[in-house]
């Protein structure tokens, strides 16, 4: 198996099939600054180093891993976040160890929900209030 196959079997199998099913982290989310990180993280470009990958029993240790192989461009995401570099360094630490994106450019499925939920309330308030 290819590093790059690993590393997606690792991330699906351990991570995104296996996410907590409390709303901790979208409580947590509320916060605007969390919002934009989250959001902008699918249009970052990041390189991805496969070599850096390896298997551990700890989860905490194979999620540092994991974002060890990735390198995003903290640069283009910050800019896309619409923060400044002290901030966005404060608020990613965040969303990264309350596990609110993935390596892989996608983000957790109960912070989606939400994301998609707001925006239907807005699109909502809009329609009905034209």
């Amino acid at each position: 198996m290819h590093n790059s196959e690993l590393f997606n079997e690792i991330l699906r199998e351990r991570f995104k099939e296996n996410q907590p099913k409390d709303s901790s982290t979208v409580v947590w989310f509320v916060d605007q600054s969390s919002a934009r990180v989250v959001i902008s993280w699918s249009k970052v470009y990041r390189a991805m180093d496969y070599s850096l990958l390896r298997e551990f029993d700890d989860r905490a240790d194979q999620w540092k891993n994991l974002w060890e192989c990735a390198v995003p461009d903290r640069g283009q995401w910050a800019d896309l976040a619409g923060l400044g570099r002290l901030h966005f360094n404060e608020v990613v630490k965040s969303v990264i160890g309350h596990e609110m994106v993935y390596p892989d450019g996608t983000i957790n499925y109960w912070v989606w929900i939400w994301i998609t939920r707001q925006v239907h309330e807005m699109i909502q308030a809009i329609t009905t209030s034209q």
